[in-house]
């Protein structure tokens, strides 16, 4: 930092450029503020965005075709879970399920909502809702073998009553008052 080469205040020169007062008035001398150098702001050099490199194309474009194929397949996996849901809940059946393992054959009378005389050999399910007195059924088998003749009654696909015979020429019963 320099100081003035003359006092402001009575002109007496500064001989020395360091002096911090004047010699004959002693006013203390006011560093001189050398001028900054002027700065220029520099040009701004705006770099171009990246240019394809020669002899490469540009990104594909979405395959309209490729796209349709994509929602029919997530269209068609929606609706086949829906199917799965639909086929695999409980079964709703109402009436007498008759089973017989290994073709077993019997015969029986079913009463609920009307009265069913039927027979035959291995399962077989019999729809008969609950009539006004209840329902029952009785069930017999026709041939002496070993096997088991078993016989539910089931409402909306539960088993409300059940009854199973081995006998040989066994016969099954089934009651219920109210379902």
């Amino acid at each position: 930092m320099a100081y003035p080469a003359a006092c402001p205040t009575c002109g007496n020169p500064v001989p020395n450029a360091m002096q911090r007062f004047c010699a004959v008035c002693g006013r203390p001398l006011a560093p001189i503020q050398q001028p900054m150098a002027q700065v220029q702001p520099m040009p701004q050099a705006w770099a171009p965005g990246p240019q394809p490199m020669v002899g490469m194309a540009p990104p594909p474009k979405p395959n309209p075709t490729i796209i349709a194929v994509v929602v029919v397949v997530i269209i068609l996996v929606v609706v086949l879970a829906i199917a799965a849901v639909v086929l695999l809940r409980p079964p709703t059946f109402t009436g007498f399920r008759v089973t017989a393992p290994g073709g077993g054959c019997w015969t029986g009378t079913f009463v609920g909502n009307g009265v069913s005389n039927q027979g035959g050999c291995g399962p077989r399910d019999i729809p008969m809702g609950c009539g006004p007195s209840g329902t029952a059924a009785t069930v017999s088998k026709t041939e002496s073998s070993g096997w088991t003749l078993t016989v539910e009654y089931l409402k909306d696909g539960r088993v409300l009553q059940s009854d199973a015979t081995s006998a040989s020429l066994g016969t099954v019963f089934i009651v219920l008052l109210s379902c």
